[in-house]
C-alpha cells in the first residue's frame, strides 16, 4: 500500500504504491514512487519515480529522479535525471541528465550541466566540459592575424563542444594565450562543413605574467572541407573584440599592441577599454 510518516519508512520487502517521509524512504523494490525530505533507497528497483531533497538512490530506475544532492543508478534509468548536485548511472540512461556532474555509461536523452562525462552519448550535450570517450575529439592546429600558431582541442559532440587552447610564445614579441570556448560544427554534404566558435582567451603580451584584464573575445564563422574521415582544413574571417585595463602605472595609457590603430569599434568603461576589428585564422584539424 503507501507508507507515509514523519520520519522514516522502512521495508524490506515490496512496496506496491508510495513511500512518503520526512526523512528516510527504504524499501527492497517500489512499484510505485518514492517522495522525502531526506533520502529514497530502492535496493532493487523503483518504478514510479523518485523525488527527495537529498538523494535518491536505486538499483533500476524508472519514472525519473529529482533530488537536490544526488540521484544514483547503479544499473538502468529511465524517465531522466534532474539534480543541482551529481547524477551518476554507470549503465545507460534513457532519458536525460540535468545537474552539475553529469555521469553515464550510456547517456542516450542527452546531458546538460557544468561538467558531462560519458562513454557514448547519443542526444547533445552541454556544459563547460563534455567529454564522452565515443564522442567528438578534435585537434587543431591555427594560424590567424593575433598568434602565429595556436593549439586547440574540441571535446563533446559535433552539435555543441568545448574548445581548450594553448597559445604558445613563438613570435618574437613572445605573447601567448590560453583559451576557451563553445564550437558548433554543421555540416554541409559528405565533405563540407563550418566551424562556428565562441571564444575567449587571456594574451599575455610578454613573456612574463602580467596581472591585468586583457582578454580577446573572438566569434568566427570558418567553411572547411574534410578529408580521409579524419583530416579537416578550414579557414575564414574572424570578429575579434578586446576587452583590457592594462595600463602603463605612470602615464595610464593602455599597452595592448593588439588591436589597429584604426579599429572600427573602441568603446571605454571605467578603467576598461574595447576594440572591436575583422580578423581572419586558417587551420588544419585531426579528428581522434
Amino acid at each position: 500500500g503507501v507508507q507515509v510518516s514523519g520520519g522514516v519508512n522502512v521495508v524490506h520487502g515490496r512496496v506496491n504504491k508510495a513511500q512518503v517521509a520526512g526523512a528516510l524512504n527504504y524499501a527492497k523494490a517500489v512499484y510505485g514512487g518514492q517522495v522525502a525530505a531526506g533520502l529514497n533507497i530502492a535496493l532493487d528497483s523503483v518504478a514510479g519515480g523518485q523525488v527527495a531533497f537529498g538523494a535518491n538512490f536505486a538499483r533500476h530506475a524508472s519514472g525519473g529522479q529529482v533530488a537536490f544532492g544526488a540521484n544514483v543508478v547503479p544499473g538502468t534509468a529511465s524517465g531522466g535525471q534532474v539534480a543541482f548536485g551529481a547524477n551518476i548511472v554507470p549503465g545507460t540512461i534513457d532519458g536525460g541528465q540535468v545537474g552539475a556532474l553529469n555521469i553515464a555509461r550510456m547517456a542516450k536523452g542527452g546531458q546538460v550541466g557544468l561538467v558531462n562525462l560519458s562513454d557514448s552519448l547519443e542526444g547533445g550535450a552541454v556544459g563547460l566540459l563534455t567529454i564522452s570517450l565515443k564522442g567528438y575529439h578534435r585537434f587543431d592546429v591555427v594560424s590567424g592575424d593575433i598568434f602565429p600558431l595556436s593549439l586547440h582541442v574540441r571535446t563533446g559532440t559535433r552539435v555543441f563542444h568545448n574548445i581548450l587552447g594553448y597559445s604558445p610564445p613563438v613570435g618574437t614579441d613572445e605573447r601567448w594565450g590560453f583559451l576557451y570556448g563553445f564550437g558548433f560544427e554543421p555540416r554541409f554534404g559528405e565533405r563540407f562543413f563550418a566551424n562556428i566558435d565562441i571564444t575567449g582567451e587571456q594574451v599575455v603580451e610578454q613573456r612574463n605574467w602580467v596581472d591585468a584584464w586583457n582578454v580577446l573575445g573572438r566569434v568566427s564563422v570558418t567553411p572547411g572541407v574534410r578529408f580521409a574521415d579524419r583530416i579537416f582544413l578550414f579557414g575564414g574571417p574572424v570578429f575579434n573584440l578586446l576587452a583590457t585595463d592594462w595600463r602603463d602605472p605612470d602615464t595610464g595609457s593602455y599597452l595592448s599592441a593588439l588591436p589597429p590603430a584604426d579599429a572600427p569599434y573602441v568603446e571605454r568603461s571605467g578603467t576598461t577599454v574595447v576594440h572591436g576589428w575583422w580578423g581572419w585564422k586558417v587551420g588544419m584539424g585531426v579528428r581522434f
